[in-house]
């Protein structure tokens, strides 16, 4: 098991002991697009320089708590807490809650399916493994 997915395995279990339950699906997208936003922000504001590692890892927890609460939501399996890739198992979760938000949603005009701005969110600046 790696270190990051130790600490994903804590604030899962943290979120959840505090009772934090988001009461719908929007919600939930809501708070990954979010997550994302502030992904993406900070990779443009570094650009490629190393910056603040430990922000950039509550940054990617945060994004990642958010997408696993989701997929747990839509019923999608999700091993992102588990050792074996996790960067590929965000890879192909963000690819499976987009096609469920692209065919159930009409296109959202203020958030487009994908990573904001175009940036591959599924490369992060911090290596979870």
């Amino acid at each position: 098991m790696t270190i990051y997915s130790e600490v994903l395995r804590i604030a899962l279990a943290s979120g959840e002991a505090q009772g934090v339950r988001e009461a719908s699906v929007p919600m939930l997208v809501t708070r990954l697009l979010d997550e994302r936003a502030h992904l993406a922000e900070d990779a443009a504001l570094h650009k490629g320089a190393p910056g603040d590692s430990v922000e950039r890892m509550a940054l990617e927890l945060a994004h990642d708590v958010a997408l696993v609460r989701l997929c747990g939501a839509l019923g999608i399996e999700e091993h992102l807490t588990d050792p074996a890739s996790p960067l590929d198992e965000r890879a192909r979760l963000l690819r499976l809650v987009e096609g469920h938000e692209a065919s159930a949603a009409p296109p959202r005009d203020a958030h487009e399916v994908g990573p904001p701005g175009g940036a591959d969110m599924t490369t992060p600046m911090y290596s979870p493994g």
